[in-house]
């Protein structure tokens, strides 16, 4: 368990983090969209896997979500990592729960996966201290 300024992580849920990028291809329409995976280097070391504190939503906040037609919500405590936070700001970010192994094929994520959500509204740098931050992610699901 760590805090920061009375802000407890209890990392409990290890996720993959995928972020959709754009490229244009000369001579063809449109731009064509690839899903990356999210790394973070630690000394000699490349991270891949990453802890989070992952608590499903209940009560009145689940209520809401189910009116927004969202079926399963949760929020999502890490530590702060600046790139993480600038890509859950302007890209569509996902992450697999359990870092599960099923939940990619061919190294895109699998939509409609039980263990895949994506980042639903802001993220929040709790306190402004960059040391935590907070997002909710839902199921990616097909409509």
């Amino acid at each position: 368990m760590r805090t920061a300024d009375k802000v407890t992580i209890r990392p409990n849920t290890a996720v993959r983090i995928f972020y959709q990028v754009s490229s244009y291809q000369p001579g063809q329409i449109g731009a064509s969209k690839q899903w990356q995976q999210f790394t973070s280097s630690v000394g000699d070391k490349t991270l891949d896997v990453f802890w989070t504190d992952w608590q499903g939503s209940f009560g009145s906040q689940q209520l809401q979500a189910m009116s927004m037609g969202v079926t399963d919500l949760c929020t999502v405590r890490m530590d702060y990592h600046p790139d993480l936070y600038r890509l859950l700001r302007t890209k569509e970010v996902l992450f697999i729960k359990d870092a599960a192994e099923d939940a990619i094929a061919d190294g895109v994520p699998v939509r409609n996966h039980p263990d895949v959500y994506a980042a639903f509204g802001a993220v929040d740098d709790i306190r402004s201290m960059r040391r935590v931050m907070e997002f909710k992610v839902r199921r990616w699901e097909a409509k």
